[in-house]
């Protein structure tokens, strides 16, 4: 065969070799290797990677299922000496080769031969993005498909796109991956803040992270080391200026922490996450990092005074009333084993105590009610499935005729349950649903009965400052927002009026003067409203505080649910709530811009009128206050007491007169039997005799009252309109009649023990 056709023999044989290599290495980049494009979008888009309050702070990291921590950073937040150092330090052709580097490849294969070990390596950039997203045993083979993968991921994404997966995925000590983790840990510093050396540093780690440790002195040495060389090369590139080969950088003297994860605010962070379903590598969050430090301060500060009195924990939320976004949630005094304090207080359920009472109110108000409405805050009891329940309030003292203001603003029981009677268990429960203070645990209406009106339900800090927040926004309910993107239904709940008035009276201090006096830590130089809570046994105190701008709730109790000792709300939360609500504003700046400082400042007007016309009352200069048959037992027993007083009761309505019109707005029968009920059992005991009494109450004030006992009138009564029998075994029917014939009747059962 002549000499040119072996040589065209052999050329064509090269040829279709290589062309077969081609077809084969495209048939596999195309079937086998990995869809790089689909792995570029999957690593930036993520589960959730770290968790930062309102202004970027870090609050937590989460890591992934493989334990690492990262911040992605896209390439335009990553600066360009970071970049061209990583280049320099990595794979000086990165912006020319296809994926491998010939030149590179053969230099490391001669010095590794030469020196019969491996000295250097050849990887580029792109082949170690390759192996970062899909991890291979370190051998030859290994090395050929991470080579042949490398040209398919050029074809695929550009230049910066592989850039940015690289300093985003690159390992950087420990769990730590990507360069923005790691210059925020290492340098408390955004990837946008560092100086040259540091992103020198950055760019050399990736080489050995565990012999180039930061943390250790020893890595600490040597990559600092390898960071001046890196330094003197970019110089001698040109990729930096001259001046940059001295130390330290433009930035000051370099300073390495240690690798300490942060882990702040961890109640309110495990709460979101609870609430998060997954979605961008960021969850930027509504919390004010630094307040939340200042109230954990805070809470600390009252550690040893809040021991005292029998409390172990608190929590404290402040929510912005204007969007609803939550700005501190701090759940115990010690996130750790002390106290139970991993449990977060701010989410769990506790006894409300009277912090439901303005809600309740609220209704009274928005039912015709005003805050001048009397009621009869005098002790009376009331049938329930459980048996007789007599409410009393928290000093065990009866006020008489109070008005509503007065009622609300000194928390008193026995009014509460009294406005309940009128508008009904079920539309005060269906008003708390709405404000979202019922959950599905909590059951039905009839299960609390009137004692819902004293706070007789379990209910959440984080769901009672969005309650409160109602009030404090005019009227209209939104759900609080945990993240800033977050939208939530707006919906009325009280009118503007309703709502003013309510926040009018919490902000009265004459109003609570009755119970509560006029304590320091209630004191503010400017407007705040304020309500507390008590549960039975002290187990749980509250106290929540509002302005137009701010919600502050504070719990105190114990998560075993041991009681305290008598820790009222206004004494164990209140100094709290008033250092809180005191660090959100300055001076009296505030009250200009508070759209509820013209209502208040009338509120005080009044409240001095008010003040006046008792210290008048007090001096005597006042005629006698005449009452109705309610208050027939009240001013018998201060009578019995104090002697004589302003108070008197009615003129008794005689035979043949009209009848004056009733005082009260309830409508009742001509005489009711207050005590006991109709039904009730007594049992009784030989060795200790005892008696019942029997008290009634006509609707206008009457002479005396006639008590039949099974037909037989057995004594006539005045005014309390009560007498004690000694009772005998077996049923009994018992009449109240009035000298109108308006009887009222009731049976009872007494049996022997």
């Amino acid at each position: 065969m002549p000499d040119y056709l072996s040589k065209r023999l052999l050329l064509s044989l090269c040829a279709t070799i290589v062309l077969v290599f081609g077809l084969n290495l495209i048939i596999l980049l195309a079937c086998y290797a990995p869809d790089f494009r689909k792995a570029f979008d999957c690593e930036k888009n993520k589960p959730a990677r770290f968790v930062t309050d309102r202004n970027g702070q870090i609050l937590k990291f989460i890591p992934d299922k493989n334990g690492h921590v990262n911040v992605w950073r896209k390439l335009e937040e990553i600066p360009n000496t970071l970049i061209q150092a990583a280049i320099c330090a990595e794979d000086r052709r990165f912006l020319y080769h296809p994926g491998f580097d010939p030149p590179a490849i053969i230099r490391a294969a001669y010095t590794n031969l030469k020196h019969q070990r491996k000295v250097s390596g050849a990887s580029t950039i792109s082949q170690q993005v390759v192996r970062l997203l899909n991890p291979r045993q370190r051998n030859y083979y290994s090395k050929l498909i991470e080579l042949l993968e490398s040209v398919k991921l050029e074809i695929q994404l550009s230049k910066n796109e592989i850039m940015e997966l690289y300093l985003n995925m690159v390992p950087m000590g420990g769990q730590l991956r990507g360069a923005g983790v790691a210059s925020l840990i290492y340098f408390s510093k955004d990837l946008q803040s560092i100086g040259f050396y540091e992103a020198a540093c950055l760019a050399v780690i990736p080489r050995a992270p565990s012999r180039l440790d930061p943390t250790r002195p020893k890595g600490q040495s040597e990559l600092l080391r390898n960071a001046d060389t890196l330094v003197k090369k970019m110089v001698h590139e040109g990729t930096l200026p001259h001046e940059c080969v001295n130390r330290p950088d433009s930035l000051g003297p370099l300073a390495f922490r240690p690798r300490i994860f942060p882990n702040e605010a961890p109640h309110f962070v495990g709460h979101i996450l609870n609430r998060d379903s997954g979605g961008m590598a960021e969850i930027r969050t509504t919390l004010d990092l630094n307040l939340q430090r200042s109230i954990e301060k805070t809470l600390q500060s009252h550690k040893n005074r809040l021991r005292r009195l029998g409390v172990s924990q608190a929590a404290v939320m402040v929510v912005a009333t204007e969007n609803r976004e939550v700005l501190s949630m701090v759940g115990s005094l010690n996130y750790g084993d002390d106290a139970l304090g991993y449990n977060n207080g701010a989410t769990c359920f506790r006894s409300a105590g009277s912090t439901l009472k303005p809600f309740l109110y609220a209704l009274a108000l928005s039912k015709g009610f005003s805050d001048s409405s009397e009621i009869a805050d005098t002790f009376k009891s009331y049938k329930t499935v459980n048996g007789d329940y007599m409410p009393f309030n928290a000093n065990r003292i009866s006020y008489g005729p109070v008005n509503l203001r007065s009622a609300l603003g000194s928390s008193l029981n026995i009014p509460a349950i009294k406005i309940m009677e009128l508008i009904e268990v079920g539309d005060f429960y269906s008003v708390l649903k709405r404000l979202g203070l019922i959950s599905e645990k909590n059951g039905q209406a009839e299960k609390y009965g009137l004692g819902l009106s004293i706070g007789a339900i379990e209910i959440r800090l984080c769901d009672l400052v969005q309650a409160y927040s109602c009030l404090s926004a005019g009227g209209k309910f939104e759900p609080l927002r945990l993240r800033p993107t977050e939208q939530g239904n707006i919906k009325r709940i009280f009118s503007e009026e309703v709502a003013s008035e309510i926040t009018d009276i919490l902000q009265d201090p004459l109003a609570r003067i009755l119970t509560f006096g006029n304590p320091v830590y209630f004191d503010f130089n400017f407007p705040v409203a304020i309500k507390t809570g008590t549960s039975s046994k002290f187990r749980d105190s509250w106290a929540v505080g509002y302005t137009a701008k701010h919600v502050v709730g504070v719990w105190a109790g114990n998560f075993d649910g041991s009681p305290t000792r008598d820790a009222f709300g206004s004494s164990s939360c209140g100094p709290i709530l008033n250092e809180v609500m005191s660090s959100l504003y300055s001076g009296n700046e505030f009250i200009a811009s508070d759209k509820f400082s013209e209502k208040i400042s009338t509120s005080f007007e009044d409240s001095k009128e008010r003040q006046i016309h008792e210290q008048a009352v007090k001096s005597g200069d006042q005629e006698h206050i005449y009452l109705g048959p309610a208050y027939a037992k009240w001013i018998h027993n201060r009578e019995k007491e104090q002697g004589s007083g302003r108070f008197r009761l009615d003129k008794a309505v005689g035979l043949g007169e009209a009848q004056a019109p009733t005082r009260n707005k309830i409508k009742r029968r001509g005489v009711e039997i207050v005590t006991p009920h109709d039904g009730d059992r007594f049992v009784c005991s030989n060795l200790f005799p005892s008696t019942i009494v029997f008290r009634a109450q006509p609707q206008e004030v009457v002479n005396e009252i006639i008590w039949l006992m099974d037909g037989k009138e057995v004594t006539r009564t005045p005014p309390p309109y009560e007498f004690y029998w000694t009772p005998s075994i077996g049923a009994h029917s018992i009449h109240a009649v009035t000298p109108f014939n308006e009887a009222a009747q009731i049976g009872i059962y007494v049996e022997s023990k």
